[in-house]
């Protein structure tokens, strides 16, 4: 994985976060993973980058139909994943891992509330956003070819 893909997941991650945010506040839908924006930012901005560097040999080596299922899954993967690392994260933050129900709610009802957030509420953000990023990871991932010399 080159830098220029790593910090091209880690931008539009945080792309995201900040369009969900904003789409959130707008329409009036409570979007926090956690009680901090900036762990809210880590988790999108992480989980974009672990997924993009799962997916760069897939995306690499991927044409047509296969691209774009794959850019599909890369989709359909975030915000489940988003949802559970930003469960964790803010276990961590809070100290909340020694009390059972806290540790259930992150792992349960935290990604649940974010697929259901994205998938119903702010469709018309997150989906034209995830599938722009996902086609764009996919286009940084595939190998450069060599320019022709005349």
């Amino acid at each position: 994985m080159s830098a220029r893909y790593a910090l091209a997941a880690l931008l539009l991650g945080l792309l995201g976060f900040v369009a969900i945010e904003w789409a959130g506040s707008a329409a009036g839908v409570r979007t926090a993973l956690t009680p901090w924006a900036s762990l809210d930012a880590a988790a999108f901005a992480l989980v974009t980058l672990l997924l993009a560097a799962l997916f760069a040999p897939l995306f690499g080596r991927a044409r047509g139909l296969g691209g774009l299922l794959a850019a599909l899954l890369f989709v359909l993967l975030h915000a489940p994943l988003t949802g559970l690392v930003g469960g964790a994260l803010d276990l961590t933050a809070s100290g909340g891992w020694a009390f059972p129900s806290e540790v259930r709610g992150a792992f349960i009802a935290t990604p649940i509330n974010l697929v259901l957030t994205m998938a119903v509420d702010l469709w018309y953000v997150a989906l034209p956003l995830g599938v722009a990023s996902a086609l764009l990871l996919w286009r940084l991932a595939r190998p450069r070819r060599p320019a022709r010399r005349w």
